[in-house]
């Protein structure tokens, strides 16, 4: 009665405040009202809150109400979360409850002949130790460089708020129990974004014109209509869950049509957006998914040369439609694929340090001219960066090396890192990715011997494919420190790994048991 009570007075006191004082204050009382549920909802429930505000409700925010603070939401909502972990973890690591099983766990588990318990416990420690050696070059930068309050509170949020999440996986407070509905979810995710991506391709594009018309094709990520958005965080992570619904198929979660949907939706996703990372993720995902962990070698043949076939269709067919749809009717590239093919390359492989009409510099000319601004009189900016938030450049503030230029610095992810957290915070944060990444593909062997540790397997599986397809954004776009999107896939597939490890050097080995085949 009370929390029905609470929801109509959060519904009523939103909706007078959305009609007498607008967007923007509506919003505040509503993420005030539901920073209060924190201390309420499970931890489960609080992850489902999390997940739908990340991937289906700040993207809308911004491009149709224009909203264009709605991307604070998940944050302040990882934040809040984080609290409640630290003033709960002390009383839950006394009693025990820090490292819970469910349902899905086997009470026994096999390792392949690559891997023992004590590689598990030291791939897991390294890649911990890589995390928090990343996280620590952010701090002590930060503190070095005297960041003020404001810049660590703007931008260390991208750096620390999210990783509540694998904190909560790897500790045990949450569970895949309920998760063997995760395909179906990713699929009716995908079906959804389908009519907002071509809205914004046949509605909206047209409208704004221009030389990147494509810009304008986000789904339900976050953007601007006129100013562009997250169109590659939308190709990256529509892939992946993509890739995931084809694992769950491997593993007969699911039937074949909710694949070709699935797949379906990605690319026509991908196809209404000019994102050249595509050509790079469809043959990695596709080869990721014919050789997922468990699977006999007698079997690879047949899988391996369809995932080839098709993924060399696929990219072939996406190189095609980004001709016929984004090239000048009047020019070379617009009728022949070599010429539209070599002017991409070009753009890509493009290390000039001069900025454009839009104040951006290229992706090689972004780490090109970090390299030139490297004296020997810096170390320290070279070593550990300038502090969080230094490329940042907003209406709240701008960064100590933002200011010094007019134009942007933060090209990529790369980029950002190499001025915010130096060299070695560039590399602990790659290599812990690169780890989770690796371990959680290894550990998909461990538990393929047991079916009812089936979700584990698609979740260990998917988990590895994501990251690396986060890895590759990170030379490629910036949508990893400017959106909550991606660092929220990337986070929640690294808690799932580290969840995975920690449970297997809690069980007790049994003797090794062949593989099953899995079949396509």
């Amino acid at each position: 009665m009370m929390l029905n009570g609470l929801l109509f007075l959060f519904a009523l006191s939103g909706g007078l405040l959305l009609a007498l004082a607008g967007v923007a204050s509506a919003m505040l009382l509503s993420t005030l009202l539901l920073m209060a549920f924190v201390w309420v909802l499970s931890w489960n429930a609080l992850l489902v809150l999390l997940m739908f505000t990340v991937f289906v409700v700040v993207g809308p925010l911004q491009y149709v109400l224009g909203f264009g603070k709605a991307f604070w939401l998940p944050y302040l909502l990882a934040m809040m979360m984080m609290l409640r972990f630290i003033v709960q973890y002390p009383e839950t690591k006394q009693s025990g409850l820090s490292r819970p099983m469910d349902a899905s766990t086997p009470t026994s588990y096999t390792l392949g002949d690559r891997l023992s318990a004590a590689v598990v416990q030291r791939g897991l420690r390294w890649a911990l130790a890589m995390s928090l050696l990343f996280a620590s070059t952010a701090v002590a930068s930060s503190l070095l460089n005297q960041v003020s309050l404001v810049q660590w509170f703007v931008s260390g949020k991208e750096y620390l708020a999210l990783w509540v999440l694998p904190c909560l996986m790897g500790l045990g407070y949450l569970n895949v129990a309920g998760w063997s509905y995760a395909p179906q979810v990713l699929v009716a995710w995908l079906c959804v974004q389908l009519p907002w991506v071509f809205w914004q391709r046949f509605g909206v594009a047209p409208q704004r014109g221009g030389d990147s018309p494509w810009d304008a094709v986000v789904g339900l990520f976050a953007g601007n209509a006129w100013g562009g958005g997250g169109s590659g965080a939308m190709a990256m992570v529509s892939l992946s869950a993509a890739a995931l619904v084809g694992v769950a198929w491997r593993l007969k979660m699911i039937r074949g049509h909710w694949l070709v949907l699935a797949v379906l939706a990605a690319l026509a996703a991908c196809a209404m957006a000019e994102v050249k990372l595509t050509w790079a993720l469809l043959p990695v995902l596709t080869l990721g998914v014919a050789l997922m962990p468990g699977i006999k070698r007698t079997s690879l043949m047949k899988p391996l040369l369809v995932a080839v076939t098709l993924a060399a269709m696929a990219a072939m067919a996406m190189v095609w439609v980004y001709q016929q749809q984004y090239t000048s009717a009047r020019s070379l590239e617009s009728d022949s694929l070599s010429a539209y093919s070599q002017q991409i390359w070009s753009r890509s492989m493009d290390d000039s340090v001069r900025a454009d009409e839009w104040g951006q510099l290229t992706r090689l000319g972004a780490l090109r001219f970090w390299w030139q601004r490297q004296t020997a009189l810096d170390m320290a900016g070279w070593l550990i960066g300038h502090g969080m938030g230094a490329t940042r450049k907003s209406a709240w503030m701008d960064g100590d090396i933002a200011k010094q230029y007019s134009f942007n610095l933060g090209r990529t992810t790369a980029a950002i890192w190499l001025w915010e957290v130096g060299v070695l915070g560039a590399i602990s944060g790659v290599m812990a990715l690169l780890i989770f990444a690796i371990l959680g593909w290894y550990l998909g062997q461990s538990w393929a011997a047991w079916e009812q540790a089936i979700v584990w397997r698609f979740l260990l599986s998917g988990a590895s494919l994501s990251l690396v397809v986060v890895l590759l954004s990170i030379p490629y776009s910036a949508d990893l420190m400017e959106a909550p999107h991606l660092p929220t896939w990337a986070l929640l597939m690294v808690g799932v790994i580290w969840a995975a490890a920690r449970r297997c050097q809690t069980l007790p080995k049994v003797a090794s048991m062949s593989m099953p085949e899995v079949q396509s």
